[in-house]
């Protein structure tokens, strides 16, 4: 099952054990023909506001809010994969590449029926608190908004 709802998001699934995951490029021209080629691995899972450790069976597909919805909480794990000072020309390949490791060693685990569980026990998993979390999620998104100098004359003065 794919579907997307991010705005940047390259692949979203629903895992059978109720974990949601969305993968999202972060990428961004860094300077010149070179990139900095970056992915954000979001996992997320909702369980009733009411439930403590026993989570089994209490999972469920999150939604598009953040935060508690309807009795529920909403919980997730950012994984981040990049790679700085990327040609221009090389930037789809790395994103594919990057996309591929997720898909080969973060996936297979997060399948398994008690993954949510163990996360969740773990502490490695955090109560979202907003549904618009876009600022905090991509620090650099005021980056993107005025490219600078062309050079980098004005930070050394005369």
């Amino acid at each position: 099952m794919q579907h997307c709802s991010d705005d940047n998001a390259l692949y979203s699934e629903l895992f059978e054990n109720g974990l949601l995951i969305t993968v999202v490029d972060q990428s961004r021209k860094i300077a010149g023909d070179r990139w900095l080629v970056k992915i954000k691995c979001k996992v997320q899972c909702s369980i009733p506001a009411s439930s403590s450790p026993p989570l089994e069976g209490h999972l469920e597909f999150p939604g598009k809010e953040g935060g508690k919805t309807e009795g529920r909480e909403i919980y997730s794990k950012i994984f981040w994969r990049e790679r700085n000072f990327v040609e221009a020309k090389d930037r789809l390949r790395v994103l594919e590449d990057l996309q591929k490791q997720l898909k080969e060693t973060i996936f297979p685990y997060l399948r398994r029926e008690a993954a949510a569980e163990k996360l969740r026990a773990s502490g490695t998993f955090r109560l979202e608190e907003t549904s618009s979390r876009r600022d905090i999620d991509n620090p650099f998104v005021h980056l993107d908004q005025d490219d600078g100098p062309a050079d980098f004359s004005s930070l050394f003065g005369k």
